[in-house]
């Protein structure tokens, strides 16, 4: 009698017969002294190995853009004789992602018993797993693990200041920033810089050179950069880009240096801001009599977004008029500030026969005063005199 794994080499018949593969099957046969084999019969060992590898917690290191697995504890299980021995590990894989994220499993071979995931965002958290398969197809999947890639510092020169951000350079016409990313003191002519700008770090690198401008950025958003050799990265680092500084007052010019009723005030008003510029459709204005109180829905919007507006308003009477402007740039910082007009007075004019005009004051003595008007002559009163 003779058998065989698989149809392999056929070998003469001894007990036992010792199987090391899985899922295998075992041919027998009858063979005569002329070497004619017949009788063929077969049986199928599905599994000798039913124990799950051993279950362990692997190790993780993190910079500021990289986490490593070490599972070089990950082992089959132990031989347990008379029953299943082991049948040795088949695949090692491991998950590294942010919550919300999808679970991808990256499927190892067995010797690769660390892992490295790279362009990862700092100081963030990530969830770690680590899946071990025999190869009798038994798996271990460890606890789930969370740990925090480290932090770098907002405008920080990377954690090794391999990395350095110059200043922030505001274009007030395009109302976005650029800033300059260049190697640090002694860093390896070699390796490139690598930058994106966003609020959260992505996939999409943009590759630069030494001294590269990273352009087009809104207040609030982040300079992410990174150095590479074209295989491994490092020297991550980061400058969140904001307009730290409120808009200046608005300049508010008049036409003229008094009204009568019945003319328009015209006032001239310059916004300004030396940072992401002046958000036009933001802002606004108000003319009215009162010198503090202007609520939300008093505010009109200017005609058009040019920093400089010209508005027109015909008061309803004498009086003082004040006009408010409210300056918003692009970063939602508000600032506000008034300018009293020139006094709006009432002008008296005669152009026919001579007129005698009386005054009276309200006191209680009631005195008067008078005075002839001739015809053409204009005489301007702005306010009554007290007499005593």
């Amino acid at each position: 009698m003779q058998y065989s794994y698989d149809s392999e080499k056929w070998e003469d018949y001894k007990a036992p017969i010792e199987v090391s593969k899985n899922n295998t099957t075992i041919y027998v046969c009858q063979r005569n002294a002329i070497g004619e084999r017949s009788g063929y019969a077969s049986t199928e060992i599905k599994t000798i190995d039913t124990d799950s590898p051993l279950k362990f917690v692997p190790k993780i290191e993190a910079t500021t853009n990289k986490i490593t697995i070490d599972a070089t504890k990950a082992d089959d299980a132990p031989e347990r004789k008379g029953e299943s021995g082991k049948s040795g590990i088949k695949s090692i894989s491991y998950i590294c992602h942010k919550d919300g994220e999808e679970e991808n499993w990256v499927e190892c071979g067995s010797e690769e018993k660390t892992k490295d995931f790279t362009g990862l965002t700092d100081n963030t958290t990530y969830k770690i797993k680590v899946k071990v398969k025999d190869n009798a197809d038994n798996e271990m999947v460890t606890d789930e693990q969370t740990f925090n890639t480290l932090d770098v510092p907002d405008g920080g020169d990377g954690a090794d200041g391999s990395i350095i951000f110059g200043d922030v350079i505001w274009n007030k016409d395009t109302h976005t920033a650029s800033v300059q990313i260049s190697k640090g003191t002694g860093v390896d002519e070699k390796l490139k810089i690598q930058y994106q700008v966003g609020t959260d770090v992505g996939t999409n690198w943009t590759d630069g050179g030494d001294g590269t401008n990273a352009t087009e950025i809104t207040t609030g958003q982040t300079v992410y950069a990174r150095l590479t050799d074209g295989n491994n990265t490092g020297g991550n680092a980061r400058k969140k880009v904001e307009d730290t500084t409120p808009p200046k007052e608005a300049e508010i010019t008049f036409n003229k240096e008094s009204y009568v009723v019945g003319e328009t005030i015209e006032v001239t008003v310059k916004l300004q801001d030396d940072e992401s510029g002046v958000n036009v459709g933001a802002s606004g204005y108000v003319i009215n009599t009162n010198a503090e109180d202007v609520t939300e829905e008093m505010w009109q919007s200017f005609t058009d977004d040019d920093v400089e507006q010209t508005i027109s308003y015909k008061p309803d009477g004498p009086g003082t008029y004040y006009v408010h402007i409210k300056t918003v740039d692009y970063n939602g910082v508000v600032v506000c500030n008034s300018s009293p007009a020139p006094v709006v007075i009432v002008k008296i004019a005669f152009d026919g026969p001579t007129s005698l005009v009386s005054l009276s004051n309200a006191g209680k003595n009631r005195q008067k005063c008078s005075f002839t008007i001739q015809p053409g002559w204009g005489v301007t009163i702005s306010r009554l005199p007290r007499w005593r």
